[in-house]
């Protein structure tokens, strides 16, 4: 964050965190040692935002699209986790307001 800030000294800086996505759960031989829910990240990118006094876009929890709910799944994502046509136009929108308000 420091070298953002630093290299783009008279820019925006924003981030933007993962949104909601609908995926089994892994076995731990699959996740490894390491991972973490998804959520975990999602905290840490606000919090260092915070931090660093840099705007975050927080999908996860203001998007409004959950594809773990079976009607947002289907109308809004291919396969649960990548948005489908609908779901980028919803994406879209909720971006341009996020930067109009900055």
């Amino acid at each position: 964050m420091h070298f953002l800030k630093e290299t783009y000294r008279h820019k925006t800086i924003v981030f933007m965190t993962p949104a909601r996505c609908n995926r089994k759960p892994l076995s731990c031989k699959t996740q490894g040692k390491s991972a973490v829910p998804l959520v975990d990240y999602v905290n840490i990118i606000v919090e260092k935002g915070k931090a660093h006094n840099i705007p975050v876009l927080n999908l996860y929890e203001n998007l409004g699209i959950d594809p773990n709910n079976e009607e947002d799944r289907e109308k809004y994502t291919a396969d649960g986790l990548h948005f489908n046509e609908e779901g980028h136009m919803v994406l879209a929108d909720f971006l341009i307001d996020f930067l109009k308000n900055l």
